[in-house]
C-alpha cells in the first residue's frame, strides 16, 4: 500500500514538472479585451519607461497598427473571479501548446492571465 502510494505521488511530481516546463509566458500591455478573448501586445520596459498612460495606450495602438498584437483566450480561472483587464495595463500570460500565426497571432490554450507589476 505504502509503495503504490509512494508510486502515484512520483508519478504526480513527474507529470506536473512536465507540464510546468512545457508552459510559455508572455509578456504585454492590454490594448483591448473583448469578449471571451484579450488582445496583448509586447512592449518592452524600456519603451513604456517614463510615459503617461495615454502616451502608453497611443504607443499600443500604434505597435497594433503593425499587426504585433496576440489574442489569447481568456482563461476559465480569470473568467470564474471576473478579472477585469484596462488597457494599458501590463500583464503575463501563461499558456501552452501553439501560437495561430495570422495577423494579429492567435492562442487558444491559455492558462492564467495575471498582471505583472
Amino acid at each position: 500500500m505504502k509503495k503504490a502510494v509512494v508510486g502515484a505521488a512520483a508519478l504526480l511530481f513527474i507529470i506536473l514538472m512536465i507540464w510546468f516546463f512545457n508552459q510559455r509566458v508572455s509578456e504585454g500591455y492590454v490594448l483591448s479585451a473583448e469578449g471571451s478573448r484579450v488582445l496583448i501586445v509586447p512592449m518592452s520596459d524600456t519603451e513604456m519607461e517614463g510615459k503617461t498612460e495615454k502616451e502608453i495606450i497611443a504607443a499600443l495602438e500604434d505597435k497594433n497598427i503593425q499587426s504585433q498584437g496576440t489574442y489569447y483566450d481568456i482563461p476559465l480561472i480569470n473568467r470564474t473571479f471576473d478579472t477585469d483587464f484596462q488597457k494599458g495595463q501590463k500583464v503575463k500570460v501563461y499558456w501552452t501548446g501553439y501560437a495561430l500565426e495570422s495577423a494579429p497571432a492567435q492562442v487558444k490554450d491559455t492558462l492564467l492571465v495575471i498582471k505583472a507589476h
